[in-house]
Parts: structure tokens; C-alpha cells; sequence
């Protein structure tokens, strides 16, 4: 029989090949048994301590196992990409644009629960986005907010031709700063805007643009505006605080940063599109920057109502389930947000299905209050024990 092996970080599955002792003297394993393994679909190698694989990684069960060789007899391009395995459901690669589930009600929620493809790119992410504005879980304000940050583009013969705003401003871009907690709808809303554009989201998060390496910093704010004109795409730059905040007057390390920002307001003004970034509270902005920016919009934690009705999107009508009390969800919700809500959800219809399916009646699996409520103590639990690390305020 081949034993398959589940990476429980990654979800990657790999298949044992060997195992032997290492008698290498020269390796630092020398001495103990040692796992090669290949992973399917790309039969990348891996290697391993035995003792860390069977710690680390668990045994396919037989059913799993089933599933993944009718997969891949059923699959012409079986060895195209990797096939992972998330919960009750098989795919290939990390994008999970191709998958095949199991015949439970929870596989198939979680199907329709994948909104976009995205496609990796030398620097961020393209997504292809289906979202709507009537989806999102926001105030009419925020999306009326968006809606004429965008106008400018949907508008833009008319107001350029027509009314000759171009006399005016030629400029042809709009730029957005989404700001508020995490969790609160930014990265939806910017799906909303580029589904409603008819373009792709070329989402960046700020992390992979900085570099220590001078000048390298400036390449990668070069890049992104590169990929989003090569493909038409609407721009997504996550954590963007450091680039629009004020510039610095003193050190040689200022001159850097200064340079950079000043290669970032550079590219905007060149840019014909939308730029979106989520940034912290806006005190600290550049005076330049503020100039450019279309508007500054707000996203705050959902209310009463509001977590109701991201309770009752996130579990499907096909989950089978008893009554639930979605006040009593709510509140004790407190402080939650719509991506805590999606957590909550999620956890919950796995759990469930995994106690019927440990005691062998997945087919009579049903997500109960109780789940639900165990997965918003722990939410609650693990943001006490974040907040109780913070060191106190000294007095002066």
C-alpha cells in the first residue's frame, strides 16, 4: 500500500518513498533514520527525519487516500501541479482553481465559498474577482463613498469630453485610502470596486515591496505600476502607511526613504486607473499625498444588524444545521469583526462534520449552536491573550 503523508501546516500531500538510516558521517543526521518522500503532482523531493514526519505530518486515512486516486485517474493533467487537500477538499496548487469534493454538505459550502482565481505574479497577486457591492457588508455611506471615488473612471469621456474637466485636472486616476481595523471589509470592497470595473485586483501587501538593499525599494514601486498598466488592473497596496506618511529631513537614511516616496507620487501621477491603500488613521500624511488622494474612507466594525446578517452569509443554505440563535451569536460577538464572523463560521462547519465523520455518520452531520459559540470563545479567548501582552502604559 502507498503511504501518503499530509503536511498539517501547508496541506501539501507527499508519498513515501523510501526510508533508511543515514550512514553519512559527514551529515548531521548521520546515524538516524531518515523519510524521503516526493510530493504529488510536481513529485518535488523531501527529506526528512522519520521522527519529525510522523510528528509533523499525518497518515491519509483510506478514505482520503480513495479520493486522491480517483482524482488523479480522473485528471489528464495529474502531474501538472501539486495537489493539496483542505478539509474535504482535493485540488491542485495553492489557487485551488481546479477541485473536487467529496458528497457532504460542508465540501460543497466551502466550494461556494471560493470567489476569486488568482494568479502569482513577479511581485503581489491578480485576482479575478466576482464580488458585488450588494455582497458587501457595509454602511451606504462607505459604498456611496466608493461609488464616486470610481465615477471619475466609469465617467470619464463625459466628464473629460463632455464638461472638459480635463481643462481642469487631465489626470485620469482615482486614489482610495481604505482605513480601519483588520477584518472590517477593506480587501472585499476593493474586490467590489475592480468586479464593478470590469478589471482584475492586483493586490500588493507593503511587506513585499520594501527592501533593506538601497534603491530596491524604488524598482519594486516601479514594478507594481508596470504589472497593473500590463494588464489594466485596479491596484490594491496593503499597509501603505510608510509610503504616505510625511517625509523626513535629517540622516542619510531619510534621503532613502524620502527618494522613495517621492518614486511612489511619481508613478501615481503617471497611473490612468484606481489605486486603493489601506493604511492606519491618516494624521500623519504627507501634504503632497493628501492632495492626491480621491477620498479617505473609513471601515468600522459591524453592528448589531450587521453581524446577523455575516452570520447568516457565511454558513450556505446547504449546511445542514438545527436552529440557530443568531442574537445570541451576536452577542457574544463583542468586538468582532466581519472576518472574525467568516472564522467563526468556517471553524465551526468543520468541526462539526469531523465529530459525525469520527463517529461515522458524516451523512447525518449538522452544525449546532454550540459549535459555533465554542469557536467565538476561542476568538475571544486568543484576543485577551494578545491584548494581556501589551506592555502598560507607563505614567508619567
Amino acid at each position: 500500500m502507498t503511504l501518503r503523508f499530509l503536511n498539517q501546516k501547508n496541506n501539501y500531500i507527499f508519498q513515501l518513498v523510501s526510508s533508511n538510516i543515514n550512514y553519512d558521517p559527514n551529515n548531521r543526521n548521520y546515524g538516524i533514520e531518515m523519510s524521503q518522500l516526493e510530493r504529488l503532482g510536481d513529485k518535488k523531493p523531501l527529506s526528512l527525519p522519520t521522527k519529525i514526519l510522523k510528528q509533523k505530518y499525518s497518515y491519509l486515512s483510506e478514505q482520503e487516500n480513495t479520493l486522491v486516486n480517483n482524482f488523479i485517474k480522473s485528471e489528464v493533467n495529474s502531474e501538472r501541479l501539486p495537489l493539496k487537500m483542505k478539509e474535504q477538499v482535493v485540488f491542485y496548487g495553492p489557487i485551488a482553481d481546479r477541485y473536487e469534493v467529496l458528497e457532504d454538505d460542508v465540501a460543497k459550502a466551502f466550494e461556494k465559498m471560493v470567489e476569486t482565481k488568482q494568479q502569482n505574479v513577479e511581485i503581489g497577486t491578480l485576482l479575478e474577482s466576482a464580488v458585488s457591492f450588494a455582497q458587501l457588508v457595509i454602511t451606504d455611506q462607505i459604498k456611496e463613498s466608493v461609488k464616486v471615488g470610481i465615477a471619475k473612471i466609469q465617467l470619464n469621456d463625459f466628464l473629460n469630453k463632455t464638461w472638459n474637466l480635463e481643462s481642469i485636472d487631465n489626470s485620469q486616476k482615482s486614489i482610495l485610502n481604505f482605513y480601519g481595523k483588520p477584518g472590517t471589509g477593506k480587501t472585499m470592497c476593493a474586490k467590489a470596486v475592480a468586479s464593478q470595473l470590469g478589471k482584475r485586483l492586483f493586490h500588493v501587501d507593503y511587506s513585499q515591496v520594501e527592501s533593506k538593499w538601497v534603491g530596491e525599494t524604488g524598482k519594486n514601486i516601479k514594478k507594481i505600476f508596470k504589472i497593473a498598466k500590463e494588464n489594466e488592473a485596479v491596484i490594491l497596496l496593503d499597509e501603505a502607511d510608510s509610503l504616505v506618511s510625511r517625509r523626513m529631513s535629517d540622516g542619510k537614511q531619510s534621503q532613502h526613504i524620502n527618494q522613495e516616496r517621492n518614486i511612489f507620487m511619481q508613478e501615481l501621477d503617471s497611473f490612468r486607473g484606481v489605486v486603493i491603500l489601506t493604511t492606519n488613521l491618516f494624521e500623519n500624511y504627507d501634504e503632497a499625498m493628501l492632495r492626491r488622494i480621491s477620498q479617505h474612507i473609513e471601515f468600522e466594525l459591524p453592528n448589531f444588524e450587521q453581524k446577523i446578517t455575516l452570520y447568516k452569509n457565511h454558513i450556505p443554505e446547504a449546511v445542514t444545521k438545527e436552529e440557530l440563535d443568531f442574537e445570541e451569536l451576536v452577542a457574544a460577538s463583542i468586538d468582532f469583526s466581519g472576518g472574525d464572523i467568516k472564522n467563526v463560521c468556517m471553524e465551526a462547519m468543520v468541526r462539526s462534520a469531523m465529530e459525525a465523520n469520527e463517529n461515522n455518520t458524516l451523512d447525518q452531520a449538522k452544525l449546532k449552536q454550540s459549535h459555533l459559540l465554542a469557536e467565538i470563545n476561542k476568538i475571544k479567548k486568543s484576543k485577551g491573550v494578545y491584548s494581556s501582552k501589551r506592555k502598560p502604559i507607563a505614567l508619567a
